[in-house]
């Protein structure tokens, strides 16, 4: 009896053909394997040494937790962080309520509407270079959009360099490059089974009705998706700032001074790569505590198909 169980626990022999097949589904992933080591799992881990270190592209020595304990000291830190957070926390719902209305409008079968997704998505593919040329002659203080403010009796701000409005200028770009978010939802939104709202009309239920009890249930994974890669995006945000105005710093005003700035200008301008490193690593546990919290309250109002 012993030796019958044995036989039958005992591990059977891979063929030659099943170690073939093996060794060729190895080697077709073996190039993501090294892109993942050299892309990705080496900049993360060396990026954690050199937070501890005053590496500066040349030279390095170790300096424990100086660095996170000087940031943490710093005030144009608290400046970016809560800069960054105020645009986190004001573009994030912005960009999903107008992703999921004009994902509505998109979908509907009206003339014309392939025409309307492209231009509503073209300015996603435009060079970040021409977006900023175009919006800066738009937030002149001459500009068009003051001018339009002046027909209502408003004085337009100086949007690019007024600390209080720099904010408001980069959300109302970020609002208009909305594209990639529509195409998610518009996507989401025509996946919704037609026989639901057949049903619910027959039911008489009104168009906020179905709305709010189909559509939204429905594309709830989207909207969870697009808040997660949303408030990631907007918190890492920083070039848009950079180029349009400057963060604010030519002024001294720091108005949009982004965390993700002020770790491009210790790393590549002044050469601080270990202090880059401890703030990048700051962003990185701030994203990673959020998603957790988002991930772990998501079963309260994320619905999926099937459940």
């Amino acid at each position: 009896m012993g030796a019958a169980a044995q036989a039958v626990h005992k591990k059977p022999k891979m063929s030659k053909a099943m170690k073939r097949e093996a060794g060729v589904g190895i080697l077709f992933a073996l190039p993501w394997f090294i892109g993942f080591a050299v892309f990705i799992a080496y900049p993360v881990v060396s990026s954690l040494l050199y937070s501890f270190t005053s590496y500066d592209m040349f030279n390095w020595n170790f300096v424990g937790f100086r660095y996170y304990i000087a940031i943490f000291k710093n005030e144009l830190f608290y400046t970016a962080i809560i800069n960054t957070l105020i645009y986190t926390v004001i573009s994030v719902p912005m960009n999903l309520i107008l992703g999921v209305l004009m994902g509505l409008l998109l979908a509907a079968k009206t003339p014309f509407v392939r025409f309307y997704r492209t231009i509503y998505y073209l300015p996603n593919v435009l060079s970040i270079m021409a977006v900023v040329f175009l919006w800066t002659t738009l937030f002149q203080a001459n500009g068009p959009l003051n001018q339009i403010l002046e027909i209502f009796g408003i004085e337009g701000p100086l949007w690019l360099t007024d600390r209080w409005s720099q904010i408001p200028a980069l959300l109302i770009m970020n609002a208009w490059s909305v594209g990639g978010v529509v195409i998610i939802f518009l996507a989401a939104i025509k996946g919704v089974p037609e026989s639901l709202y057949e049903a619910a009309r027959l039911d008489g239920a009104s168009l906020w009705t179905q709305f709010w009890k189909i559509t939204m249930p429905s594309i709830s994974p989207t909207l969870f998706f697009n808040f997660i890669m949303g408030f990631i995006g907007s918190f890492q945000t920083y070039i848009n700032a950079m180029v349009l105005t400057g963060g604010g710093t030519s002024t001294g005003t720091y108005g949009s001074y982004f965390l993700g700035q002020m770790i491009y200008e210790r790393a590549f301008v002044n050469h601080q790569m270990g202090y880059a490193s401890a703030l990048s690593w700051i962003m990185l546990i701030v994203l990673l505590l959020f998603t957790i919290i988002v991930s772990k309250i998501s079963n309260r109002f994320v619905f999926y198909m099937g459940e």
